[in-house]
């Protein structure tokens, strides 16, 4: 798939266009695009116990013993929310399971089985929002999710203060 993007403006404010193949798009833009499908289909409920295996399981998975540590300090049982998928009309409500959360910030990491899962099931929320957030802040696995997050720099601030 292509797109016609506006590639550069020159000095005098004249743009100029180009045709960006689609997976050039990252590279032009700075983001990355989502491939994946997304998912509303109706999928079996899962328990809090099933989350709390599922989290258990990806934190095994995690090679680096200090990042599954720093992980485990933002761990909490799990938490069910309905949060609102807005890009479908209607919108609708979808379960989305928050498993870490921030002290400090308005922020967490959420797990779900909709929206951009199964590819992307781990999330980057707000946790005053009640929506799915960005489809850049889904990823494939709880690791992926928490190193592009801000419980990295809390994690990090709270090493600073302890002096480690």
């Amino acid at each position: 798939m292509e797109k016609v993007i506006t590639v550069r403006q020159d000095p005098v404010g004249l743009s100029s266009e180009a045709v960006v193949r689609r997976d050039w798009w990252p590279l032009v833009t700075g983001f990355a695009q989502r491939k994946s499908e997304v998912n509303l289909t109706q999928v079996p409920d899962r328990t809090a116990d099933e989350v709390r295996i599922l989290v258990e399981s990806e934190m095994r998975k995690i090679a680096d013993a200090s990042t599954a540590q720093a992980i485990r300090t933002f761990l909490i049982t799990p938490r069910l929310e309905m949060r609102t998928w807005g890009w479908a009309k209607p919108s609708a409500d979808y379960p989305v399971w928050i498993v870490a959360e921030s002290s400090r910030y308005d922020y967490g990491i959420a797990f779900s089985d909709y929206g951009f899962a199964p590819e992307h099931s781990w999330g980057l929320v707000f946790l005053s929002h009640r929506d799915f957030d960005a489809d850049y802040c889904w990823y494939p696995t709880l690791e992926d999710a928490y190193r592009d997050s801000r419980l990295l720099e809390e994690h990090h601030e709270r090493q600073a203060g302890q002096g480690i």
